[in-house]
């Protein structure tokens, strides 16, 4: 009896190790201009992830301190491609903005977020 109890805990250690990697999901590494950052207007919006971006399913939205959405440039691959960049195509004036991203991880989940910051005046 203990013999098959020790093949089925060794069989369920094997596959959680196995299968683990493919729990992971994309995480974010560091973002620019930074989550409750106050400072000058941003040129563009950066997003850095521990793991590849595919640019097509993914998309970054700035919204401004009136909840409108502000206009931002074609999205760019940076960082190697773990990352996203897109620039700010208006002058922000002094508020608060929220930052809306969205992307598929390599995984195939998608995953989404959003984080403010503020532009000073």
């Amino acid at each position: 009896m203990n013999r098959i109890l020790s093949s089925i805990v060794s069989a369920l250690v094997l596959a959680l190790l196995l299968t683990g990697p493919g729990f992971a999901h994309s995480n974010i590494v560091s973002a620019v201009p930074a989550d409750g950052s106050a400072g000058p207007a941003p040129a563009a919006i950066e997003m850095t992830f521990n793991e590849e971006v595919n640019l097509v399913f993914s998309n970054l939205t700035l919204v401004g301190p009136d909840g409108s959405d502000v206009a931002l440039g074609a999205l760019s691959a940076i960082a190697e491609g773990k990352g996203m960049a897109a620039p700010v195509e208006t002058t922000l004036s002094p508020g608060s903005y929220k930052v809306v991203w969205t992307l598929l991880s390599p995984d195939g989940h998608k995953l989404e977020g959003s984080y403010d910051f503020a532009v000073a005046p």
